[in-house]
């Protein structure tokens, strides 16, 4: 889908630990990045995938395609 292609890299790694359930606190500390820019980051992923929640967004990411993307792309 076009919502989905439009997920840039930050989004993906996102994606990739919130379908693993990792915190968004988590998140930061993995990622090297602030707490708030990991929401900001979430909130936009799920705008772009048209998802209101977490659980959501794991499913589109990998009924798309984006999460087996996302594993090659960050490893």
């Amino acid at each position: 889908s076009s919502a989905a292609s439009d997920v840039y890299k930050r989004q993906l790694e996102v994606l990739r630990w919130t379908a693993q359930g990792k915190s968004n606190s988590v998140m930061a500390d993995i990622m090297g990045i602030s707490r708030h820019t990991v929401d900001t980051i979430t909130r936009r992923m799920f705008e772009k995938l048209e998802v209101t929640d977490r659980t959501r967004a794991a499913v589109r990411g990998i009924s798309s395609g984006l999460l087996r993307q996302s594993v090659d792309n960050i490893m």
